[in-house]
């Protein structure tokens, strides 16, 4: 009984972890992004958040990467490539770009917070206000689908030209976008489907080879016999 019991109260345990999993949510933190070359050279600035939140309010789990530690981010890009690897030899082949499209769709990620301001220059004042038009529009409308109740404080941006027919760009970017667990696992399931499906798939036709191969060897046998007998 004492045994029941505690098989019990540990599937009570992961029962409730994976519930409050599933109501979490992903966010990313980009703070203080700053991209120039204003200065006659390239001026990278960057701090980003990843965290795990309850019902979206409650961190529990935080990881920080800044410019100014270079060393652990690039620490995490050699494990994050490694896992990339990992992940195409269990897939056996890299998404396409219709997946990719689809996994995002899927992930519905919304842009909770952002404040973009973005300054841009070339030598030529035509081409720079075409690349400005195009800009606003395009972000505009990404904006749009990624932003699920627009807030006027909480969501802001500009793109404005220079005019000094230099090539210049100045970014300055903090937002937070936030997945929610549910989707993640939502895709995690498709594709773990999508790829046993295939490896049946691959499985079927390892036995269908297999079995044309021994029937081409009977019909070889029975000829070299029949040959034999006359």
């Amino acid at each position: 009984m004492t045994i029941l019991l505690i098989l019990l109260g540990i599937l009570i345990f992961f029962m409730t972890v994976f519930a409050l999993f599933i109501m979490s949510s992903f966010k990313i933190k980009i703070k203080e992004l700053s991209i120039s070359n204003l200065a006659k050279k390239w001026e990278i600035q960057y701090k980003i958040e990843f965290g795990l939140y309850l019902f979206s309010k409650i961190k529990y789990f935080k990881l920080t990467i800044s410019s100014t530690e270079e060393e652990r981010w690039l620490q995490w890009i050699k494990k994050i490539q490694k896992g990339e690897k990992a992940l195409e030899n269990m897939l056996h082949r890299k998404p396409s770009k219709k997946e990719i499209w689809q996994y995002l769709r899927i992930a519905n990620p919304e842009l909770e917070e952002v404040d973009l301001k973005m300054k841009i220059d070339t030598e030529d004042v035509l081409l720079t206000t075409g690349i400005v038009t195009f800009l606003s529009s395009t972000i505009g409308t990404l904006f749009n689908k990624l932003i699920k109740k627009y807030q006027k404080e909480k969501h802001f941006y500009e793109i404005l030209p220079i005019y000094q027919n230099k090539n210049l760009i100045k970014i300055d970017l903090n937002c937070i976008i936030c997945i929610k667990m549910v989707h993640i696992i939502h895709i995690i399931y498709i594709v773990l489907k999508k790829e046993r499906g295939e490896e049946n798939g691959r499985t079927s036709n390892r036995r269908n080879d297999d079995n044309s191969n021994e029937q081409h060897k009977g019909h070889d046998r029975r000829q070299y016999h029949y040959r034999g007998a006359n």
